[in-house]
């Protein structure tokens, strides 16, 4: 998605408004508020309209990639300290399933 918004910015920009219809009028200040907080959005939530907003923004390519993986792997590593916090109860929902 980060290479379409690359590439096809306003492409992107309009299939991610498509893709969103319900945000369409509040589109245009998340793209503001994309712009001044592009790092801590792709660290924390590296999701195709995110990825697509980076793009877009021109973000450059070692910048985002480094902050996806970061944020990919903490979010890793948060699921598995969850897991390993709440063993038992982990195994009672996978009993039940």
């Amino acid at each position: 998605f980060y290479l379409i918004g690359w590439c096809y910015r306003e492409a992107a920009l309009d299939w991610v408004r498509q893709w969103s219809p319900g945000a369409a009028d509040g589109f245009a200040k998340a793209e503001a508020y994309f712009r001044r907080a592009s790092f801590a959005s792709v660290l924390v939530e590296p999701g195709a309209v995110v990825c697509s907003l980076a793009g877009a923004a021109r973000m450059r390519p070692t910048t985002f990639f480094s902050l996806n993986i970061a944020g990919t792997l903490a979010r890793l590593l948060g699921i598995r300290a969850l897991g390993a916090l709440f063993p038992v109860q982990l195994e009672a929902i996978l009993q039940m399933v």
